[in-house]
């Protein structure tokens, strides 16, 4: 089998259980296998000596451990069993100290009689297994790639969320020299060796897809600058990249690449060149057309370069792909001819395409997203918009056209729902997009089979929106997702972290979806990883930013503590993760500041649970979570993303 892992379980074998005096030796006893809660007794007899420990029906064990009043025990229940405590209780009276596995109390006066109360845990809310993965049996289904925040353990949760073995990845490169390091650049090997671990899994089969950009050098802020790429500078960096200048930059990044086991990576050189938002502009705003075809020309040379470098590296085997944007649908095709390398150096001809609508639009998408329209209308813009998006100048049936004049195999080598607020500015642009669209998804799975496309990448990223996770947001589109590439119709994974996996809390639970909300930098942002749809907050604190954003959980039970259960999966490019300082509020009065460690790349493994085990809430509190300039750590620089789940009480 190609993929071994799937849906975590842990066995519920046998528990074992430690009673331990500090700095003495440990004990252990076995439970029953299904049930609970269950009871550990440990009893010391009247006459003093060692304890005996037993566990439900199972027969005592000696623990060969004697206590004495005053001493220190500790029980602890090994943290790969699938069992956590709930309470102690000593001669009747309830012991709580310590949270999770582990638990403290001090020896009273013997003969003493201990009961440990503990509870199943198990990482699935149910019994059934999760259905196996799938090969796909359709160019769509078969060449499904995905890009998600350069992020392969998310790679493999997509793989999981639609069902397939989802054998491409994508990731970006943003530029060669900078000083930026918060992307990764050519002297730094962390990149390919990252993505190596993930192509070793399954080297015959994963193919990484990465997007290098052509300049060298350029000391701009960042290579989203539509604003430098009519520069001198960048005109000079064309034409010292068709000189050759960068191949020996070029060249360092090839070998990287073939040293982690990627020498068949499929590159895509200064994509989306077409557009006006990249330094590497073919077509740059105020560019006289002598200058926009002296850069097209130039690109295809410098691609050209590129090619020959790396393919001059031992043990390489690159495919190169051409790619161009067509989502803009008012290029002469001409301009992307000159720019077009030769059949000699391109392996795969391909284009971005969004849901994002042309300007000429406008009224039907004012007209589309007004909750007077009726379904029929909506679907006959969605429609209309499509028609528009294939049949445009150099928009998509011009790019299966050309591929198949060349004789290349063609791609999408973006594509994805826009989704983003309409503004009360009727002139803002960046609402003309498809939201919770299902025309557009089954349009496109059927143009992607109709024309053989070798393989095609949804784009999870944050701009636009473009999340298949965000069940909130994308209902209609993500069903249509689901049954048109999912084998099962529907996906199989399930809440990371249901309440019933939550160590120590039984009680009632609150979805941060139902809190109320203290400022507007808000998302209503869900992935199928959360139990209660969660909700994505930007936290920022006072002081540097206007908006302090407070999540408050209102009318809550009485409760000697509870548990908050979030995630923070937001990944940087060298695989710093955010951690979360935010202060603790109850019926307004601060209570504490706590850090909330990250959970890590990717996002079925990225759910985390914290106790709040010496909070009191009394009856109808309201319970707030807001990042203030005082907290330790304090986040009054940058925006930290949290997606709240549930708050669960004792």
């Amino acid at each position: 089998m190609k993929k071994t892992r799937h849906a975590q379980f842990y066995r519920l074998g046998f528990l074992f259980i430690a009673l331990t005096l500090v700095l003495q030796a440990a004990c252990h006893a076995p439970v029953a296998e299904t049930g609970g809660p269950y009871t550990i007794t440990v009893t010391q007899p009247a006459e003093g000596g060692s304890f005996t420990v037993q566990a439900g029906d199972s027969e005592p064990v000696d623990s060969g451990i004697q206590a004495l009043k005053g001493d220190k025990i500790t029980l602890i229940a090994l943290a790969d069993t699938g069992y956590r405590f709930i309470r102690f209780e000593c001669d009747g009276a309830n012991l709580e100290s310590g949270s999770g596995s582990v638990r403290t109390f001090i020896m009273p006066a013997a003969p003493v009689s201990l009961s440990a109360f503990f509870q199943a845990v198990e990482n699935t809310p149910d019994d059934k297994p999760v259905p196996p993965l799938e090969y796909g049996t359709t160019p769509a289904q078969q060449g499904l790639g995905v890009f998600v925040y350069d992020d392969y353990p998310g790679v493999e949760d997509f793989s999981d969320y639609v069902g397939l073995y989802v054998e491409y990845a994508e990731d970006f490169m943003d530029r060669w020299i900078s000083s930026d390091a918060g992307w990764w650049h050519y002297q730094d090997e962390s990149r390919p060796a990252y993505w190596g671990e993930w192509k070793a899994a399954q080297p015959e089969t994963r193919r990484l897809i990465y997007t290098v950009p052509p300049f060298v050098g350029l000391n701009f802020p960042g290579s989203w600058d539509g604003d430098k790429a009519n520069s001198a500078e960048a005109r000079q960096a064309y034409q010292a990249a068709a000189r050759g200048d960068f191949n020996v930059y070029y060249k360092t990044l090839g070998e990287a690449f073939v040293k982690y086991g990627l020498g068949d990576t499929i590159i895509r050189f200064g994509h989306e060149m077409n557009g006006d938002w990249y330094t590497w502009s073919i077509k740059a705003d105020n560019d006289s057309e002598a200058i926009r075809q002296e850069k097209q020309l130039n690109f295809a040379e410098t691609f050209r370069q590129f090619a020959d470098t790396l393919r001059a590296i031992p043990g390489s085997d690159f495919k190169f792909c051409w790619n161009p944007n067509c989502a803009g649908g008012d290029d002469d095709p001409g301009i992307l001819e000159r720019a077009y390398p030769g059949n000699d150096y391109v392996d795969y001809i391909a284009f971005d395409q969004y849901d994002w609508w042309r300007l000429e639009y406008r009224d039907n998408n004012y007209e589309y997203f007004n909750p007077a329209t009726t379904q029929a209308r909506r679907s006959q813009i969605q429609q209309l918009a499509w028609t528009n998006m294939v049949n445009q100048s150099a928009g998509m049936n011009w790019f299966a056209d050309f591929a198949r004049s060349k004789g290349k195999p063609l791609a999408a080598a973006e594509w994805g729902l826009w989704h983003l607020d309409k503004t009360d500015n009727p002139e803002d642009d960046w609402t003309l997009a498809g939201g919770d669209n299902p025309v557009f998804i089954e349009n496109m799975y059927n143009w992607l089979n109709v024309n053989n496309a070798a393989w095609n990448v949804y784009f999870m990223f944050g701009d636009g929106g473009h999340s298949l996770f965000d069940t909130i947001t994308y209902p209609q589109a993500i069903g249509k997702f689901m049954e048109l590439w999912n084998p099962h119709k529907a996906t199989q994974v399930r809440p990371a972290l249901p309440p019933e996996n939550v160590p120590d809390f039984t009680g009632e639970v609150r979805r941060a979806r139902d809190a109320v909300l203290g400022a507007d930098n808000i998302w209503l942002l869900s992935d199928p990883w959360a139990y209660s749809d969660g909700i994505l907050v930007a936290m920022w604190a006072s002081g540097s930013y206007s908006v302090n954003t407070t999540l408050t959980f209102e009318n809550c039970p009485e409760s000697y503590g509870f548990a908050l259960v979030y995630q923070l999966p937001m990944a940087s490019r060298t695989g710093a993760l955010n951690d979360l300082w935010c202060s603790l509020y109850i019926n307004g009065s601060k209570q504490k500041s706590v850090l909330l460690p990250n959970g890590g790349m990717g996002w079925s493994g990225s759910y985390r649970v914290m106790a709040f085990d010496d909070v009191y809430v009394p009856p109808g509190a309201s319970v707030s979570f807001r990042a203030d300039i005082n907290d330790s750590g304090s986040n009054s620089s940058v925006q930290t993303p949290i997606k709240f789940d549930y708050i669960i009480f004792r």
